[in-house]
């Protein structure tokens, strides 16, 4: 059972991680839509640079890479102060369960903590493909509905 609860439930510590972590959240869905953006604009160009095998050092394609980066870190953020809350939620329950987040946290260590361009770390997410990136879209808009609905 999905535990959507209201501001007036909350006590004053709880009421004030809420808001932190709406403000995280918040963020992340921003970038998550700059990332959405920027790559329906470059991907025409990436795909030729691949099949082409001519990737060059583009600036303007490390655009959609930057918001991606920064939207999977902003968004650890949240998953680690998620249990702060002490609230329940059985949709977020279930989709932090999944494996990708221990590849999530490992992927904002590596583009925040990095030890080389090429990281193992970013790579181990990445090689999932898209099913990551729609995994890490569910949880930025459930924490979003939920932090949006206790905060009302």
């Amino acid at each position: 059972m999905t535990h959507r609860t209201n501001s007036s439930v909350l006590n004053d510590e709880q009421r004030q991680v809420a808001t932190n972590l709406f403000r995280y959240a918040t963020w992340a869905n921003s970038l998550m839509n700059r990332f959405e953006t920027v790559l329906a604009r470059d991907r025409e160009e990436m795909k030729r640079q691949l099949l082409e095998e001519s990737l060059v050092f583009d600036v303007n394609l490390l655009e959609s890479e930057m918001y991606h980066c920064l939207w999977f870190g902003v968004l650890y953020i949240v998953i680690e102060g998620w249990p702060r809350l002490a609230v329940k939620d059985q949709k977020i329950t279930k989709l932090l369960r999944s494996p990708y987040k221990r590849l999530l946290r490992d992927f904002r260590n590596a583009t925040f903590h990095p030890e080389n361009y090429d990281d193992k770390r970013i790579k181990a997410l990445m090689a999932n493909g898209q099913a990551s990136i729609d995994w890490a879209k569910e949880v930025t808009k459930e924490f979003n509905a939920f932090l949006g609905a206790i905060l009302r």
